[in-house]
């Protein structure tokens, strides 16, 4: 569901990028790192949430019984 949305978000996040860098509001490196931050974040949230009980994206579309085995 996510996925067909990346070009969107992509957009989002370069016009708030561009946005803050040409209003001065920030130097580049506060950017990228708040950038380097929320995906750290994001990653780190998802990675937690498929190791409980109820995971999401691609490998919880097909049931544990189904899975190949690694």
């Amino acid at each position: 569901m996510w996925a067909r949305f990346r070009p969107i978000y992509a957009i989002c996040i370069a016009t708030v990028f561009i946005g803050e860098l040409g209003a001065n509001y920030h130097f580049v490196s506060d950017l990228v790192a708040g950038g380097f931050l929320g995906f750290s974040v994001a990653w780190l949230i998802i990675a937690l949430w498929n190791a409980g009980t109820r995971p999401i994206g691609v490998e919880s579309a097909v049931p544990p019984e189904k899975r190949p085995e690694e």
